[in-house]
């Protein structure tokens, strides 16, 4: 999961890279999303600039795409 609350690129790359180092068949790898009726949703907490959001996005898909996982 990434765009977890204060997390950097470099933060969400390095998760990545520890889930890819297990080899696994599947990644899921997702943004967090604030669900309505959930602890996150009445008091949110500080989450990364869309900008930030973007760049994880897109350089984790190129990661995956390197090393042929998809991510769903």
């Amino acid at each position: 999961m990434h765009g977890l609350p204060n997390q950097s690129i470099e933060n969400a790359l390095d998760d990545l890279r520890t889930a890819i180092s297990l080899k696994p068949d599947h990644l899921s790898w997702y943004q967090l999303t604030i669900e309505p009726n959930t602890a996150f949703h009445s008091k949110p907490p500080k989450l990364p600039r869309d900008e930030i959001l973007w760049n994880i996005q897109d350089q984790g898909f190129e990661l995956l795409a390197k090393v042929k996982l998809s991510a769903v």
